[in-house]
């Protein structure tokens, strides 16, 4: 059996290879984690339902549904044991953030945006220094269109944590949709200052090229996107 330090640590590696787009390397790690949880014993009083009754137990797999949602986000079967094994934490620890931000991804997932947006303005209630909780709030408002929230839950973030690109690339996109292309500029080439492989700013970069019938440009910076990111354009 291997030891939860071993657990979090193919986990933890998942999601640093994710952010660096090695998206190969983040599944080989991610598939590691699986196997090490369905060898995992349970303890003798697990409900049908198959929760772990200590608390690391499940906070650990937690964190692979976490994971799972990544690199899997849609027609994800992870989705509804994610949510038991939130449900099975607030249980015992109501206060545990990353539980209820955890919860907010997976009803976000099932298109529940309404029980999403209570779950991470709880886990931002309860912490409001994590920084991925506004970021994804700015991700749900952006699926509903709601340009002005995207960019103030955007600027919560990056306030919090001003190296992660997916937060000035997210920001860039609603610019985009604002029809201002120096302020999506700005954003777009601040989130490739800090990774140069985030494909997706290069893909709205294309977009914001062909609103603006630039053909040449836009067929580079789509090529660019293919190029870093050939499984997951989108």
């Amino acid at each position: 059996q291997k030891s939860p330090a071993h657990l979090n640590s193919r986990i933890g590696l998942s999601f640093t290879l994710k952010a660096q787009s090695k998206h190969e390397e983040a599944l080989d790690a991610y598939n590691k984690a699986t196997e090490i949880l369905k060898n995992k014993p349970q303890s003798s009083n697990s409900s049908s339902q198959g929760k772990f009754t200590n608390l690391p137990d499940l906070q650990h797999e937690l964190s692979y549904y976490r994971l799972s949602l990544l690199l899997q986000p849609t027609n994800n079967p992870n989705i509804l044991p994610g949510i038991h094994r939130s449900q099975a934490i607030l249980k015992q620890n109501p206060k545990d953030y990353i539980a209820h931000f955890t919860l907010g991804l997976l009803y976000n997932a099932q298109n529940n945006l309404p029980k999403a947006l209570k779950s991470y303005q709880k886990a931002s209630e309860i912490n409001p220094k994590y920084a991925f909780t506004p970021l994804s709030i700015a991700e749900l408002y952006m699926d509903q269109g709601n340009l002005d929230q995207v960019i103030s839950y955007c600027n919560q973030s990056i306030d919090l944590n001003p190296h992660n690109p997916r937060a000035f690339s997210l920001m860039g996109l609603a610019y985009v949709d604002l029809n201002s292309p120096t302020e999506a500029s700005e954003n777009l080439e601040m989130a490739l200052k800090i990774n140069p492989k985030h494909y997706q700013a290069y893909y709205y970069f294309g977009m914001m090229a062909s609103d603006q019938q630039d053909d040449q440009q836009a067929i580079q910076h789509f090529l660019k996107t293919i190029e870093l990111n050939p499984k997951e354009v989108n």
